[in-house]
């Protein structure tokens, strides 16, 4: 293919990838999957996708553990959830267990406890339940953490001492 259809294809997937992750941090496999999908729209764009992707690296945007680290922060301070459902959200987008081990390592030392966390959340929400039966309101509140990613040994701790 001629070296300029080369470097105007490339600059293309290299603007899209700058408008994806200008929005949000992403995950490497985020970036790779959505790049993918542009470079198959593009002709010769699956030529230049591993070039792009080193690109971006070499620029900052691709790091899988910045972007555990944000997504940790993220999860445990605007809307707080449990590390189970974390670690799974983190999976999901393709970041290894490696990685994630170390971040939340390093998030937990400077973070709130997980307990405290879960019993943020009750607390913000056990009003709602005020006029509803003692085990009606127990399986309720245990419904809401678990599904925030909580584990049952610190639900268990948390809504004995609310209830």
């Amino acid at each position: 293919m001629d070296e300029s259809v080369n470097a105007e294809v490339s600059s293309k997937l290299l603007n899209a990838g700058f408008r994806f992750v200008s929005i949000r941090k992403r995950s490497e496999k985020e970036i790779r999957e959505f790049l993918k999908k542009k470079a198959l729209r593009i002709a010769g764009g699956l030529a230049v996708l591993e070039e792009v992707i080193e690109k971006l690296r070499g620029y900052g945007y691709i790091d899988d553990s910045v972007f555990a680290s944000w997504v940790i922060e993220s999860r445990r301070s605007h809307n707080p959830h449990g590390t189970d459902r974390i670690v799974r959200e983190l999976k999901s987008k393709g970041v290894s267990s490696d990685i994630i081990g170390e971040s939340l390592q390093k998030q937990s030392s400077e973070a709130k406890s997980e307990k405290d966390l879960a019993r943020e959340v009750a607390v913000k929400i056990v009003g709602r339940y005020q006029g509803l039966p003692f085990l009606e309101k127990k399986r309720k509140l245990f419904g809401v953490l678990g599904r925030r990613g909580f584990s049952f040994s610190v639900i268990s701790s948390v809504v004995d001492d609310l209830v």
